[in-house]
């Protein structure tokens, strides 16, 4: 593998000599050979620097000397990315991530306060979103026959697909939709310590540093059941009026 730095991202975090890459490398040895699914005690590595104007570098070849151990894996390439980088970076990382996780747990605070409106407004049929009152009512009354937990995990499918609906059309919201927007940018930040290819932005409701909001949504739903003779489980009925 190629780990490379920019100039001044080498100069200004002393990654401009042999010795401090291969400090790195030998912290991260153990990372590296998990990484390859070898033995650490098997490993073997071996590493050149090139010092380069512009972008600092080192090759790095690692093998095993068993024929029947070790691969590469995708997934072991983005983990020594991940490594290396918050080892390189670490203290900026530290910054960033505890910017990530503000706008994270801003975007649920914002998400349960709309939750609570919506509900209140749905149960006062006053809500002006006709499609997303239906969903929540569809919502409560498969809940209301569903035994065993109420919890997003160990809904049926059809249940779970219902509830991912209903985030995707609340995310749509223009204060929910603008502090997702930030909270990718922050993770985006981040990955462009370590890799330049971003991967497509996911749905809010299919990320699951997220799953928690739709726990809120089943747990309005279920609020929605406290009064059953409310006209806001009828759901024909009410088609009959707004008609």
């Amino acid at each position: 593998m190629i780990v490379s730095l920019r100039r001044e991202d080498a100069e200004r975090l002393n990654y401009n000599s042999a010795d401090a890459w291969r400090t790195l490398m030998q912290k991260h040895a153990a990372d590296l050979a998990d990484a390859l699914k070898i033995p650490f005690s098997d490993l073997k590595w071996y590493g050149a620097f090139h010092n380069e104007s512009h972008h600092p570098h080192i090759h790095v070849i690692a093998y095993t000397d068993d024929e029947k151990v070790g691969y590469l894996s995708k997934y072991g390439v983005e983990k020594m990315r991940s490594v290396l980088g918050q080892s390189i970076f670490g203290e900026e990382l530290k910054e960033a991530y505890e910017k990530q996780t503000e706008k994270r747990n801003l975007l649920k605070r914002e998400w349960k306060k709309m939750l609570d409106e919506i509900c209140a407004r749905v149960e006062n049929e006053t809500y002006d979103n006709l499609e997303i009152a239906e969903k929540l009512e569809r919502l409560s009354d498969m809940l209301s026959r569903t035994k065993g937990k109420k919890v997003y995990g160990y809904l049926r499918k059809d249940i779970k697909d219902l509830i991912d609906s209903i985030v995707d059309s609340l995310a749509e919201c223009p204060e929910i939709k603008d502090l997702y927007d930030l909270w990718w940018k922050c993770k985006c930040d981040i990955l462009e310590t370590y890799t330049s290819e971003m991967p497509p932005k996911i749905p809010l409701s299919k990320n699951k540093e997220f799953k928690s909001i739709k726990n809120d949504i089943i747990r309005e739903a279920l609020g929605l059941l406290s009064n059953e003779n409310n006209s806001v489980f009828d759901t024909e009925s009410r088609k009959g009026r707004k008609n």
